[in-house]
């Protein structure tokens, strides 16, 4: 996991300990890959989705400088936005499973949800309505969608180990890509190898961060130093998450990950499926959004799914050497 200096948490998230303790949860919730680790590799730590609320809600701060919007309620929006994510996230949710459509009756028992601003806002996040939306909540949206376009690409590159010559051309242009010289590459090469050769996740997590944090400053920097929440900034945002997502990982990231490295179809046919059958939907999400992904796999191994073999610890372990193995010509560093 990476080292940040962590923002606290806003009063009213601190004043609940169960909301606490599920922000805690994400640590072991995926956000790329999944968390799970052997003693012997710890790699797949890195891809855990509190990272990524850390790094959005840092960039929301920046972003709430002389905006007028309540700090606080920024970073409400931030900390909350994934706090309702089923274990191994897409892998497990696709066809099962809405953030949207879940986050009012999630937040039900807790006092916050009774803030119905708190709620619109939230579910308008999930569903990238941006008119819809306070200006807290613009704010929080834009952080999580510029901390993507850059975190995406790089935890291909350096996560998958997928070569950055794979980056549509039509993309590069628009990406705050470090990929244009060879210092560049090269310190993305450390990274991967700091990764996947030495399986050094303190080393690679400080290059990560640093890496990503310089990415994110030069894109902020096309907007002059003043980003439009409300207006065309906003929505060439918007655009270029959506390219980043439609032109480069749905067609080439998303089938490497999802089964290749996650065995996402395995997932959710010998698993996810299976196991909301034996216990009824409602029970089986509330155990996916409660457990952690260590604590599910262990849980899990204790029932008979009916699959007809018994499920081991391995099954669910990623294959970060995947792309290496099997698509060598795709990769970025020779790991072997």
């Amino acid at each position: 996991m990476m080292e940040f200096e962590n923002p606290a948490l806003p009063p009213r998230i601190v004043a609940d300990a169960q909301l606490v303790a599920a922000i805690d949860r994400l640590k072991h919730i995926t956000g790329f890959v999944t968390t799970l680790t052997t003693l012997i590799d710890p790699r797949a730590q890195v891809f855990n989705r509190f990272d990524h609320v850390i790094r959005v809600l840092l960039l929301s701060m920046d972003l709430c400088k002389d905006s007028g919007a309540n700090v606080d309620e920024v970073a409400e929006r931030v900390w909350l936005h994934d706090i309702n994510r089923w274990v191994f996230a897409h892998n497990a949710e696709k066809s099962f499973f809405d953030q949207s459509q879940n986050i009012r009756r999630y937040l039900a028992p807790h006092s916050l949800g009774r803030d119905l601003i708190l709620i619109e806002d939230l579910e308008a996040f999930h569903n990238k309505d941006f008119n819809a939306l306070t200006l807290e909540g613009r704010i929080a949206l834009l952080a999580d969608m510029i901390t993507g376009i850059v975190e995406d690409p790089l935890l291909a590159i350096c996560g998958l180990n997928v070569s950055p010559s794979f980056v549509p051309q039509v993309l590069l242009g628009e990406l705050p890509l470090p990929v244009t010289t060879r210092v560049q590459v090269d310190i993305l090469r450390a990274a991967a190898i700091a990764l996947h050769v030495d399986r050094d996740i303190i080393a690679f997590s400080n290059l990560f961060s640093d890496i990503h944090r310089d990415a994110v400053s030069a894109y902020l920097d096309r907007f002059h130093g003043k980003l439009d929440v409300h207006g065309q900034d906003a929505r060439e945002v918007y655009t270029l998450a959506r390219r980043i997502k439609v032109e480069f990982m749905q067609p080439l990231i998303f089938p490497i990950n999802n089964d290749g490295v996650c065995h996402g179809s395995w997932l959710k046919s010998q698993v996810i499926g299976p196991l909301i059958q034996q216990m009824g939907y409602g029970e089986a999400e509330q155990l996916l959004l409660t457990l952690d992904e260590p604590s599910f796999v262990e849980f899990i191994l204790t029932l008979d799914l009916g699959s007809g073999s018994a499920l081991v610890p391995q099954d669910f372990i990623p294959d970060l050497d995947y792309v290496s193995k099997v698509q060598p010509a795709m990769r970025f560093i020779d790991i072997f």
